[in-house]
């Protein structure tokens, strides 16, 4: 099956490797006008956007730390100085640092929180308030896990960031609905 992204501006999190790079080359390659990446890497988020510009798609690297609390606000004004519009995101950053209940210290926690459910929460609530200030539908992918369901032991933290953004998954979409915005989950693992 085809998922065609045609002419769409899109930004995705995380795109300097993995999951979030391959979505990045995935969406050039599917027609997105315009992708936008963010990655505190900069040399791995510029090596990106060649690869993206050689496949014929614009693309704009956002530097950016996600556990910094005015990240999601500069990402989204970002963006949308850019390319004047954005009509997607997928939230594919993401940290798992080991920690379990017993072991797990404040620091950790507030790292994961911040960049695997804060960050992501307010990168939708930007979107969403720019695709309904436009009138406009759009597409929201937040990267879940498995692990939200019962992590592994050494995980508890990661998998409580990942029980959250589910929650706000299913939240979201159920909100913005009749705003034809689709917000979705994929539970990798």
């Amino acid at each position: 099956m085809e998922v065609r992204v045609d002419d769409k501006v899109l930004l995705v999190t995380g795109a300097a490797q993995g999951l979030g790079r391959a979505v990045a080359l995935e969406a050039a390659r599917s027609g997105a006008a315009a992708i936008i990446l963010t990655d505190r890497n900069t040399q791995r988020g510029d090596e990106v956007v060649s690869e993206i510009l050689k496949l014929g798609a614009k693309a704009a690297l956002v530097a950016a730390d996600l556990e910094e609390h005015d990240a999601p606000a500069r990402i989204i004004s970002a963006a949308i100085d850019q390319f004047a519009r954005l009509d997607g995101l997928v939230n594919a950053a993401g940290l798992n640092d080991r920690g379990s209940v017993a072991e797990a210290d404040t620091a950790l926690f507030d790292h994961l929180f911040a960049v695997n459910t804060r960050a992501p929460m307010f990168l939708m609530q930007g979107l969403i308030r720019h695709l309904k200030e436009r009138k406009a539908p759009g597409s929201i992918v937040n990267i879940l896990s498995f692990q939200a369901h019962g992590a592994a032991v050494n995980l508890a933290v990661y998998g409580a960031t990942k029980a959250a953004m589910s929650l706000l998954t299913k939240n979201a979409a159920f909100a913005h609905r009749k705003d034809r915005i689709r917000v979705c989950g994929i539970n990798l693992g």
